[in-house]
């Protein structure tokens, strides 16, 4: 005759062992967020040890308190940014801009696009802005003092930039380094300084040393330009 072994302790291990396969079946995020993919379907078997060559994830959570509005910004002005810039951000599908910084600027210029990739955060308390949406911003760049011309004053001969300066009533060829700000004007680096009154339009018989009149213009030559002559 068999001897009765007591099933209270067995039944204790069962009840043990399901009470952490059900606690190893609850996933909770570490964080409080949204759910922004399903990554497998309802009745798919999903080992809960991890598995280097299998997907192991079975949802994506992403927090949306914050977004960032990735944007790239043409290379020739990465000198003028600067973390802290204030900056609007336009976001496809909302009439109004939101607020922003220039929270990072990333080293690396794109070597093809030739641009910089800036961040700008947004705060989003109520989850309006979802991920993927399109936006553009406008930063706010502090204003430089800067010598602009007419693209129509600045000439060139065999690579190198010259305009024709009005010096007593003369016009007197100089050489000067500009850069192109848009397609009707050029900002001088080197080579006149603000006040300086060039020829805006020189005519090609012009040479080094004629005579010319000067007109007075109602252009702004104190922050950016200079005065021109006919």
């Amino acid at each position: 005759m068999r001897p009765n072994l007591p099933s209270h302790g067995l039944s204790r291990r069962r009840l043990s062992s399901a009470q952490q396969a059900l606690e190893d079946a609850v996933v909770r995020a570490p964080f409080n967020g949204v759910i922004t993919a399903r990554l497998v379907v309802e009745g798919v078997y999903l080992n809960k040890r991890f598995s280097i060559g299998g997907q192991s994830a079975a949802i994506e959570v992403q927090q949306f308190g914050v977004v960032a509005a990735i944007v790239n910004a043409p290379q020739e002005y990465v000198d003028e940014f600067r973390k802290n810039l204030p900056a609007k951000v336009f976001v496809e599908g909302f009439n109004e801009p939101f607020d922003s910084m220039v929270y990072i600027i990333n080293d690396r210029v794109d070597p093809e696009a030739r641009t910089v990739e800036l961040r700008l955060p947004i705060r989003n308390p109520d989850y309006r802005i979802s991920s993927g949406l399109s936006a553009r911003a406008e930063i706010a760049i502090p204003p430089t003092e800067a010598v602009v011309l007419p693209r129509s004053a600045v000439l060139a001969d065999g690579g190198t930039a010259y305009v024709f300066v009005v010096s007593r009533e003369k016009a007197m060829r100089r050489p000067v380094e500009v850069e192109s700000i848009d397609l009707d004007r050029m900002r001088v680096i080197e080579g006149l300084e603000p006040g300086e009154i060039v020829v805006r339009a020189p005519r090609p018989t012009l040479r080094d040393g004629d005579a010319v009149s000067v007109r007075q213009q109602a252009a702004n030559n104190t922050r950016e330009g200079a005065n021109v002559a006919r």
